[in-house]
């Protein structure tokens, strides 16, 4: 990975922590592999190990991903394999196209709902009490 911009403070401790006779400059290609030995002989922590312990843990999103996609998959499945849809062709399509077009993912990413939303309606996660309301004085 590449690190920097390094002031001269921060290129004499990465020298020093990989035993570098020169300093490498305002920016330094550091490996992970590399970072990883010298982290385990120096503290005996991987670099992954020192992150969390900075920062708190990491996720994975690539598994994030893939459980996203297949929640998605398995919401498809559900909604195409429903007897409501399967009893009307125009309802087959619309629901082909749809998840063609990504129409339903692209809307829930642009009102920021995490996939795993994707089965309830806005007033259903959010309840009827945050539901907008007529003021009755209006009304008359």
């Amino acid at each position: 990975m590449r690190v920097g911009p390094l002031d001269a403070e921060q290129q004499g401790t990465i020298a020093d922590l990989f035993g570098a006779v020169r300093l490498p400059g305002e920016y330094a290609t550091v490996s992970l592999t590399d970072l990883d030995a010298v982290l385990n002989d120096v503290i005996g922590c991987a670099a992954y190990e020192v992150v969390e312990q900075l920062v708190g843990p990491i996720g994975d999103r690539a598994a994030e991903r893939r459980s996203a996609a297949a929640e998605r998959n398995r919401l498809w499945a559900w909604l195409s394999g429903h007897n409501v849809v399967r009893a009307s062709p125009a309802l087959e399509t619309w629901v082909a196209s749809t998840r063609r077009n990504g129409l339903i993912e692209r809307s829930l990413v642009g009102l920021g709902m995490a996939s795993s939303s994707v089965r309830r309606s806005p007033c259903e996660r959010r309840g009827p009490a945050d539901l907008p309301r007529e003021d009755p004085a209006a009304i008359a």
